[in-house]
């Protein structure tokens, strides 16, 4: 799984010109079964995208589609990690250990 944290570089004026495109792209992997859940950070300074993905190169790969990435509105960190505990409904998100 991985936590890509976006962080906004313009003013959001510009972020929301780009929102509905942007929102397309999340619909995109959703559809995917691929994102897990997202959305913007307190004072909207950027944003979470929640992701199965098998490395941090496979995630890149999918945010440079993104059009906050492709029209340089914001810079994105990338977190992977391996759940060890979550809650029962969170079970089809998570893969049972090797």
């Amino acid at each position: 799984m991985i936590v890509a944290v976006l962080t906004f570089k313009v003013p959001l004026e510009q972020i929301n010109e780009s929102l509905s495109e942007h929102r397309a792209f999340l619909d995109r992997y959703y559809a995917q079964n691929t994102f897990i859940c997202s959305g913007r950070c307190e004072a909207n300074a950027g944003g979470v995208i929640l992701m199965r993905s098998d490395s941090e190169a496979a995630a890149r790969a999918i945010v440079e589609e993104d059009p906050y990435y492709t029209r340089g509105l914001a810079e994105y960190a990338f977190y992977a990690f391996t759940p060890s505990k979550w809650d029962p409904h969170f079970e089809r998100y998570v893969e049972p250990p090797q």
